[in-house]
């Protein structure tokens, strides 16, 4: 039983007993990770060969539909051919998982239905960036952007945004939407990467709210934690410990802080199974190199 304290709260799990596998990296040392995550590499010759490790990607598998509540599971497979670039289909569905506990604690009279949409499309303009614009997106140390990841952070939300009003309006919904949540939606998508800078009436729309902090999510799951300590090249003791210093300043509510937090509590238990699984291989087994997260 491994105990965590964070956000004022204390956290139990039991350990769960993962297995790992040694991966080979393209142009860069060999990493380890869960054997519950399957990681493929792109070919691409758009991408310098020692970055290709920033194309890693877990491969879509209808086991991830469990995350995607029935009732939007239909739109979801609707637009999940948009969302098969770096990643977004595993990433999108997981963070639907997180949406009805988010409308809960931030503001019970968020329209779910709008907001399970909004999350559904708010990465989808990543599949008309290209792969080298991709690998810049991920090219950085910390959690300051460089000029290059900025650049193409901006790019898939102003695609994204385009696109999302595209696929509402040629999909064939029971009630059909109103232009003006179709444009709330598409704005989702726009300001999903700077939430605080679009404001209706005032305020920052709920639906908004609930969508970034759905997103800021994916980072602290299992899927994108060892996703992150292969294509970032970093030890996942010296990771967990830098997205731990990330929570206060990334979420904009207390609920997206608390879950956090717990996912958190459950890669501390993964880490501490790392550990234990590589200081049983012998001295000479490839160890990740080091790199800040």
């Amino acid at each position: 039983m491994l105990v965590y304290r964070g956000n004022n709260q204390i956290y139990t799990r039991r350990m769960s007993s993962l297995r790992f596998r040694k991966i080979s990296v393209p142009g860069a040392s060999a990493a380890y990770a869960p054997t519950t995550i399957d990681l493929k590499f792109s070919t691409t010759t758009a991408v310098e060969n020692h970055r290709l490790h920033l194309l890693a990607h877990i491969p879509w598998h209808d086991k991830y539909l469990a995350h995607v509540p029935q009732a939007y599971r239909n739109f979801f497979k609707f637009v999940l051919p948009y969302l098969s670039t770096r990643t977004s289909d595993v990433h999108t569905a997981i963070s639907l998982g997180f949406v009805n506990e988010l409308i809960t604690n931030i503001d019970p009279g968020t329209n779910p239905y709008l907001a399970h949409l909004a999350v559904t499309l708010h990465d989808c303009g990543w599949c008309r960036v290209d792969d080298a614009q991709i690998a810049d997106s991920l090219d950085y140390s910390g959690v300051i952007f460089t000029p290059a990841a900025a650049m193409a952070k901006h790019l898939h939300t102003v695609h994204g945004s385009q696109l999302a009003a595209e696929l509402l309006r040629h999909y064939d919904f029971a009630q059909p939407l109103s232009s003006s949540e179709i444009d709330l939606i598409s704005n989702i998508a726009l300001w999903h990467e700077r939430p605080l800078e679009y404001q209706i009436n005032g305020r920052t729309p709920s639906a908004l709210l609930v969508a970034c902090e759905a997103d800021r999510l994916w980072p602290f799951t299992h899927e994108n934690f060892w996703l992150d300590v292969v294509r970032k090249g970093v030890e996942p003791g010296a990771y967990i410990q830098n997205v731990g210093t990330s929570v206060e300043g990334l979420f904009l509510t207390p609920v997206g802080q608390t879950i956090a937090w717990r996912l958190i509590n459950e890669r501390i238990t993964e880490v501490a199974e790392y550990e234990t699984f590589m200081a049983r291989q012998t001295p000479t087994a490839p160890i990740l190199r080091t790199a800040t997260a």
